[in-house]
């Protein structure tokens, strides 16, 4: 998959919604560090790989590089010369904060191994037997709150309803938080399920 970070307006935007601390300053350096960037070769760099080392991690559990095999050196100076004459820039790093402009996009891969390098890989499979993690089968089908729901209180995520595989349908608490990520599909429909976003 393609490892590309949004536009820094988008992130500030949080902040100026009200979640304080959230913005692109903020979350640039968790960005880099859950990153294990791969520097490009000399071929990917002849093939149009660029990157900028400052927007980088290098330590971090999710590994991002470029294909292995990403060494035509023709296809990236054309297309860079045609996207210039549409001025549309060359974009020399696409997790800059700026999405502007036509770049090279790495991936979440092992560019060593040339291994799909998923969520699962970078944090599961290194905790999956702690003792203290216990993984529940089936969907979350909304967020469940504490406190009203009138317009001038404040609610707080308390914990999900879930549908088990086998279809039945349970409240799982929270002690502290609830962290919903779900991807750029189900995050909006649990969100709107529970109450926030469209009502219809």
């Amino acid at each position: 998959m393609t490892y590309i970070r949004g536009n820094v307006a988008e992130f500030d935007a949080w902040e100026q919604l009200g979640s304080q601390g959230w913005n692109w300053a903020a979350l640039l350096p968790y960005f880099k560090k859950s990153e294990s960037y791969t520097i490009p070769t000399a071929s990917q760099l002849a093939a149009g790989a660029t990157f900028e080392s400052r927007y980088h991690g290098f330590d971090g559990p999710l590994h991002v590089g470029y294909i292995p095999n990403l060494e035509n050196g023709s296809y990236a100076p054309l297309v860079i010369d045609t996207w210039e004459g549409l001025s549309v820039a060359h974009n020399p790093d696409l997790n800059s904060g700026s999405v502007r402009g036509f770049g090279m996009g790495p991936q979440t891969l092992d560019a060593k191994s040339n291994v799909r390098w998923d969520a699962a890989r970078a944090y599961y499979h290194p905790v999956e037997h702690r003792p203290n993690l216990r993984i529940l089968k089936g969907t979350v089908k909304r967020i469940t709150w504490a406190g009203g729901r009138g317009k001038q209180e404040t609610l707080a995520a308390n914990g999900v309803e879930i549908l088990t595989d086998e279809g039945k349908s349970s409240i799982v608490g929270a002690k502290r938080e609830v962290v919903l990520s779900a991807g750029a599909l189900r995050t909006p429909l649990v969100l709107e399920a529970s109450g926030i976003g469209n009502p219809r």
